[in-house]
């Protein structure tokens, strides 16, 4: 029995280990999917900084240039490549704090419903567990009642026929319903037994009892014929090692299959149950993964606003210093702004990641 519950055990466990994992694919690959306009966003978003800070300095240095004589001056707007001008990302959209605030009042409005739900299905599934209990017991006292007058008709239809060689048949019927000292007495008087051989039997019949289902010690039990919190039986082999010791009850055998079919279900409940909120998990982190990436593109893209700045705007101070030094030829100054205007475009930090 051992040996097939592990075996039983592990393919449980395998089975939802593989169907776990393939969700987790699954969510993988909708959050990738997800992802992909998240990522366009960012990157549309670094590409319009890139192409604002060159118009921006492009128009600086046309200005600039302007006020320096000799040559006309030149325009640089198209400097900047088809890449550039004709890419129109897609705009981020920023959303509005009270939107947020009302799609999060939402949310909690929808977990705090949930688990409501969970919390009155879980009454109703007590009523229900307690009514089973009840019925349950009825029907086990029923059951019991019927299996003890069958075997009073038996041992009545035995005893009527007052054949000693009937007494081993008829003393385990009595075994098997626990009979009271005045039955046994009764049935051992049609076959004229001495006091003594009905005493026998009596105690034949206690031994069995006894056997079968002991008080615990009381150092262990707590005291006897009372509630307590502890059983020697406490898995399904010690079931199985008295329905073995004791073949001829059926009660033994009932009980064992009762308890093994149970601990089964209950197993394979409470697996399922984990595979279903591990599930669950999943797919709320990926979706708490995908809002905050969301949230984060404007994040992103002021971030790299913020350094491509710091990086190119002491170039463009340099240049303004050096225009009002009045040392460089308009040729040389139009080459510092084409280097400014080539490192905003291909400098670091890149649009490209």
């Amino acid at each position: 029995m051992t040996g097939i519950t592990i075996a039983a055990k592990n393919f449980v466990d395998g089975t939802k280990e593989i169907w776990l994992k393939k969700k987790s694919a699954d969510v993988e690959k909708t959050l990738q999917e997800n992802l992909i306009k998240v990522e366009t966003d960012a990157f549309s978003g670094k590409l319009g900084v890139i192409n604002d800070m060159l118009n921006s300095n492009i128009n600086h240095f046309d200005e600039a240039l302007k006020s320096v004589p000799d040559k006309p001056k030149t325009k640089y707007y198209n400097f900047l490549p088809s890449m550039f001008l004709n890419f129109k990302g897609e705009k981020v959209e920023k959303n509005n704090e009270q939107d947020e605030k009302k799609e999060e009042f939402k949310k909690n409005i929808k977990y705090a419903l949930l688990g409501a739900g969970v919390v009155a299905g879980a009454i109703l599934l007590g009523k229900y567990s307690i009514s089973n209990i009840k019925k349950t017991a009825k029907t086990a006292n029923d059951f019991a009642n019927r299996v003890a007058e069958s075997a009073i008709d038996t041992i009545q239809d035995i005893s009527g026929k007052t054949d000693k060689k009937d007494l081993p048949r008829i003393i385990e019927l009595l075994k098997s319903i626990s009979a009271k000292p005045e039955y046994i007495t009764q049935v051992g008087k049609k076959y004229n037994l001495s006091d003594g051989e009905i005493q026998g039997i009596i105690k034949s019949v206690e031994e069995t009892r006894k056997t079968i289902f002991a008080d615990a010690p009381t150092a262990l039990g707590g005291i006897p014929q009372k509630i307590q919190y502890y059983c020697y039986l406490d898995e399904n082999r010690g079931h199985l090692y008295n329905w073995i010791l004791h073949p001829e009850n059926k009660f033994t055998k009932y009980i064992f299959g009762a308890f093994t079919i149970t601990s089964a279900a209950e197993y394979l409940f409470k697996q399922g149950m984990d595979a279903a909120k591990e599930y669950t998990v999943m797919k709320e982190n990926a979706k708490t993964d995908l809002n905050l990436r969301k949230r984060l593109v404007d994040v992103e893209i002021e971030n790299f606003r913020s350094k491509k700045k710091s990086a190119i705007q002491p170039l463009v101070d340099n240049f303004d210093e050096t225009l009002k030094e009045g040392k460089k030829s308009k040729e040389e100054l139009k080459q510092m702004s084409d280097n400014i205007l080539f490192e905003t475009k291909n400098g670091p930090p890149y649009g490209y990641t």
